[in-house]
């Protein structure tokens, strides 16, 4: 299980790290207040979107792959029984489905239709930037958005899991009621 789980917070990780990458043109327009938004960062971030889209198709291979291995290994857990490992890897797979339909249905399809054929080199960014792209830039950095704080769920869970399995030595310390009760005292800690 300790393996399974490494390769699940391991594929998650280095998906969150992309998507950090993204940051460079989604802090320029979608965390800033509209008034904020001057055209120079829209040009910015259109010029780095294409950027992306022309990236060498090894890029894309190497995320599938990631987010494959990471489904892989959450999946894995599902087929065990154990009601923890349903629990907790059937989060992890709904949240990563929704990761991976975000990016196949909203993100793939905006940066090849809207930023492919971006020119090379933005004209002038003191000149407009054309209106019908902006709602475009700011959905892309609403589903980078939704997908980092989705795989950020994931390794929540990750974490959650490792916790409520976790033993504790003594069991859980119940505080100061009596022993009658049936609870364990507090230890004292002590002095040399």
């Amino acid at each position: 299980m300790a393996s399974r789980v490494a390769v699940v917070i391991c594929a998650t990780s280095f998906l969150l790290g992309v998507l950090c990458t993204h940051w460079t043109a989604d802090a320029l327009t979608r965390w800033k207040p509209p008034s904020a938004r001057a055209d120079a960062h829209f040009w910015t971030a259109a010029a780095y979107y294409r950027t992306l889209a022309h990236a060498p198709p090894v890029a894309a291979l190497v995320l599938g792959g990631a987010a494959t291995l990471g489904v892989a290994s959450v999946c894995v857990g599902l087929f065990k029984g154990d009601a923890t490992d349903l629990m907790f890897d059937g989060a992890s797979t709904l949240l990563y489905a929704v990761a991976i339909g975000v990016y196949a249905l909203h993100v793939f399809p905006t940066l090849f239709t809207h930023f492919y054929a971006f020119p090379v080199t933005p004209p002038d960014p003191s000149n407009p930037f054309p209106s019908f792209h902006k709602p475009e830039i700011l959905k892309l950095a609403d589903a980078h958005l939704i997908c980092s704080v989705v795989l950020t769920g994931v390794l929540v869970l990750q974490a959650a899991r490792w916790w409520s399995l976790s033993d504790d030595e003594d069991g859980p310390v119940m505080g100061p009621a009596s022993e009658a009760d049936g609870a364990r005292p507090a230890k004292e800690e002590k002095s040399s």
